[in-house]
């Protein structure tokens, strides 16, 4: 038998889901008004807080009703050219709000605790950041130095997409 260790804090996914199997733990301790921000560009922060290491994209991410990210619902010319980046939330989007309103799922507007709306907040700003530094690394490399540069806000396009 092979000694082993698990180590559950190494991933973040579903903001719903108790601290059992993802790092949400380690976050505790990060300002919420900062959250945005660190998602947003987490290694400026690795020396000052310790989060995990991985944002699974695998739920969606809903804060208030302008904020909503969801892979399965980017906009289908993403990574081209003439797409569009996404706008990022803004800095106090993880106390701005304490409510959801999902476009895709939602009739009303759900009440959401401190955590699920800090914990959405995260995963919706990593999530932007990430994609919009994807988009960029793209355009740069295959648009010959013209590409749309606008920022639009993903929830927005959300409403209109889905109708």
């Amino acid at each position: 038998k092979m000694p082993h260790q698990i180590i559950e804090s190494m991933m973040i996914s579903d903001p719903d889901r108790g601290n059992w199997g993802e790092g949400w733990d380690l976050m505790e301790n990060i300002p919420k008004d900062q959250l945005c921000e660190i998602g947003l560009s987490p290694y400026k922060y690795t020396d000052q807080y310790a989060y995990p290491s991985v944002a699974h994209s695998c739920q969606r991410y809903t804060v208030g009703d302008k904020w909503h990210f969801a892979k399965r619902i980017m906009p289908k010319n993403f990574f081209e050219c003439s797409g569009d980046f996404l706008e990022e939330p803004p800095a106090d989007v993880a106390t701005a709000y304490d409510y959801r309103l999902d476009p895709e799922r939602d009739q009303v507007k759900k009440p959401q605790t401190d955590k699920e709306t800090w914990r959405n907040a995260f995963m919706l700003c990593a999530l932007t950041g990430v994609a919009n530094k994807a988009a960029l690394y793209f355009k740069e490399h295959h648009c010959n130095g013209e590409w749309n540069k606008n920022k639009v806000n993903f929830m927005a396009e959300a409403k209109r997409v889905l109708g």
